[in-house]
Parts: structure tokens; C-alpha cells; sequence
């Protein structure tokens, strides 16, 4: 057994808001892609809040180095 984590919860929302914020910036709509950034802003912070120096972290730097451009 392992016990119960936000982690892997958070690298499958800011995986899905960062796979978003391209599609709206085409569509021109900044306001949602800054949402779905903030939001990105986020869900990376609470995974290095909550499992530091672990996989979960360099999962979470990956995805803002590609999409925050970090």
C-alpha cells in the first residue's frame, strides 16, 4: 500500500491545462491561455511543495520548461 497523495492529481491537471494554453493563444483568446498558465503555475508549485527531489518534481520542472518556457 502507498498512501494517498495530491501528486500524481496535479501532474494529470497541469499536464492537461498545458496541452490546452497553445489551442487558446491560436484561437487568440490570451485571457484563457494566462488561466490555464496560472493555473500550470499552480499545480507545478504544489508538487514541489508536496514531493521535492523525487520523479514527481522533475515530471512537473519538464512540463513548465515546455510550456512556461521556464
Amino acid at each position: 500500500p502507498s498512501p494517498y497523495t495530491r501528486v500524481s492529481f496535479a501532474l494529470v491537471e497541469a499536464a492537461i491545462h498545458a496541452s490546452r494554453i497553445k489551442i487558446y493563444e491560436e484561437l487568440g483568446d490570451m485571457d484563457k491561455a494566462k488561466e490555464l498558465r496560472d493555473l500550470l503555475k499552480t499545480y507545478i508549485g504544489l508538487v514541489r511543495r508536496l514531493a521535492p527531489n523525487t520523479r514527481y518534481e522533475l515530471i512537473a520542472e519538464e512540463i513548465g520548461r515546455r510550456y512556461l518556457y521556464l
